[in-house]
């Protein structure tokens, strides 16, 4: 309920105080929006750093999260049955295990990663149920009053205390606002934990899918290739951890995408994606001596680019040519299907 010469005024009364001074490093301002037609709540949050060579560094949050969970039943009723499909999914794999130990073909079945990978999927699938829930939960337990009426009353109270709080009416605020941001973290973790599912997932339809030749040429390919391809990560990876080093110690005390390691990597993997000499040309010559920049990038984009990421290609389309030429011959699925369909019909 701030007008724009009591904003002025707030932050004057703040240097006043000396919460803002020339030691300030960083200023983080927080607000909470509510869209009444969506019921969703969004968590805003805006930070600004005072950095050593006098610039202002900005970066910002938001968060927004749903406070209906269930706003069809049908959704529900969904959940529900993937609930149950997941459980017969689990009693099938522990049905597995036990004919694995009765023919003693332990060993066997804990030496497969496809395995591994179904155990990974069921424990993060069952974890997301529960995070789930407890966000739910916490949806439903959630209120809100129609205002909170934090300030005074400019009319009842005098120029120079405009800025008085009622401490109940606060307390309540921030702890409505407390309560958005955990709904909001609670409902990111749900979020990475299921995107992570679906990947697992999809490496299951992948690993159910080998018996068939025609469609099993991923998963068979990399099989094929997998010896040569952790020959080539290791000897990739001592050239872009190499690289990453040496941009981090020419450019890092400039140029801000180089700044520190973990910047560098990231900054390496981009250029092989996506290079752009636009955004880092001129930092990067300013930073360090032209000929030692001009040798460092041509040098990562010649052994990078044009030798190792060929190689990497290479090893892929060997794999693949092996696995093709073994399954020239091999029955496509609608070549099985119009089987199953005719033995059916029988």
């Amino acid at each position: 309920r701030l007008q724009g010469d009591q904003a002025a005024k707030l932050v004057g009364y703040m240097r006043d105080g000396e919460f803002l001074d020339s030691a300030t490093e960083r200023v983080t301002v927080e607000a909470v929006t509510f869209n009444a037609q969506r019921n969703v709540f969004a968590v805003f949050a805006f930070s600004f750093d005072w950095q050593t060579d006098g610039k202002i560094a900005w970066e910002y949050e938001i968060q927004s999260v749903a406070v209906d969970v269930y706003p069809e039943p049908a959704r529900l009723a969904i959940e529900v049955l993937c609930v149950v499909f997941l459980l017969l999914n689990c009693l099938s794999e522990i049905y597995d295990i036990l004919e694995c130990v009765r023919k003693f073909r332990v060993k066997e079945y804990l030496g497969s990663v496809w395995n591994w990978i179904d155990w990974a999927h069921f424990c993060l699938m069952w974890a997301g149920w529960g995070l789930w829930v407890q966000h739910a939960r916490a949806a439903a337990a959630f209120d809100m009053r129609p205002a909170y009426r934090v300030l005074a009353a400019p009319a009842s109270e005098t120029r120079a205390r405009f800025f008085k709080t009622d401490p109940a009416e606060e307390a309540a605020l921030l702890g409505m606002v407390a309560a958005v941001r955990r709904l909001a973290d609670g409902l990111a973790a749900y979020s990475i934990v299921t995107s992570i599912c679906v990947v697992l997932f999809v490496l299951r339809v992948l690993k159910n899918l080998d018996f068939q030749p025609r469609m099993g040429l991923v998963t068979r390919t990399l099989a094929t290739a997998w010896s040569d391809l952790v020959h080539f990560f290791g000897l990739f990876a001592v050239v872009f951890f190499g690289y990453a080093c040496v941009g981090n110690l020419l450019f890092g005390h400039q140029y801000e995408s180089m700044h520190t390691l973990n910047h560098a990597c990231q900054f390496l993997a981009l250029s092989l994606l996506a290079f752009d000499p636009n955004g880092m040309w001129v930092q990067m010559r300013h930073a360090a001596s032209n000929w030692a920049m001009q040798l460092y990038v041509w040098s990562w984009i010649l052994l990078a680019f044009f030798i190792l990421l060929n190689i990497f290609l290479a090893i892929l389309v060997e794999g693949y040519m092996a696995v093709k030429h073994d399954t020239e011959r091999a029955r496509g699925v609608p070549e099985d299907l119009a089987d199953l369909l005719a033995h059916e019909a029988r």
